[in-house]
């Protein structure tokens, strides 16, 4: 059984005309980077990642979610009345917290 490079998903991403981002400083955890870069770094075991996409919740810009399993954290939303659920997958635990704080937004502004 083969088992694939750790970073593969990233190594595909950059093949495909992904944008990549490296961790930088100067106030900025993320920064873009060129696919050479972004290869240097994974050689050099730094922190690379695959750009985020976004998308807005009630106003809020949020993690675009990935289909599950991809996604580590699951949001869950189920739907009452009609046992229909939806899950959506994110690699980051804070992705998922922002998610899930978009969507209760207006029952929390309801109550204020």
């Amino acid at each position: 059984m083969n088992t694939p490079h750790k970073d593969a998903d990233k190594l595909r991403a950059i093949a495909g005309g992904k944008q990549m981002q490296v961790y930088g400083n100067n106030g900025n955890p993320w920064v873009d980077a060129s696919p050479d870069r972004a290869l240097v770094a994974i050689c050099a075991g730094e922190p690379c990642r695959i750009k985020p996409e976004f998308v807005l919740i009630n106003g809020v810009e949020c993690p675009k979610p990935a289909p599950p399993p991809e996604g580590k954290y699951t949001v869950r939303i189920m739907i009452l009345n009609q046992g229909t659920f939806w899950d959506l997958g994110f690699a980051e635990l804070a992705d998922a917290e922002t998610v899930c704080h978009a969507l209760i937004k207006p029952f929390k502004e309801c109550q204020e």
